[in-house]
């Protein structure tokens, strides 16, 4: 099967378990399972074109990301964060700085 039957095949599959979600969670109003079958529709638009399924990746990465960055502030205070992420700079730089005079 070639890769574009195989796009439609799989974009049909996704669109009619979006809007199955979608009712779902209308008929038992439940908001997050009818956002779930959106994005699902969503994917199964996007599943043609390469460009849009990297940046829709890019924007998940994105989220994923701050995400993680809430969660740890949440956790650690916001000020301890700022001066983990600073003395995780300054090692960094600390480390290529020793790296050029071992090269030399």
């Amino acid at each position: 099967m070639s890769n574009i039957k195989r796009r439609v095949n799989l974009s049909g599959k996704l669109n009619e378990m979006g809007k199955a979600l979608i009712v779902e969670g209308d008929e038992t109003n439940d908001y997050i399972i009818s956002r779930v079958g959106d994005i699902l529709s969503l994917v199964g638009g996007l599943i043609y074109s390469e460009d849009d399924i990297f940046l829709f990746t890019e924007f998940c990465v994105m989220f994923s990301s701050k995400k993680i960055l809430d969660s740890i502030r949440e956790l650690e205070g916001e000020d301890n964060l700022v001066k983990r992420l600073k003395t995780l700079t300054k090692e960094e730089n600390t480390m290529k700085v020793n790296k050029k005079k071992n090269k030399k």
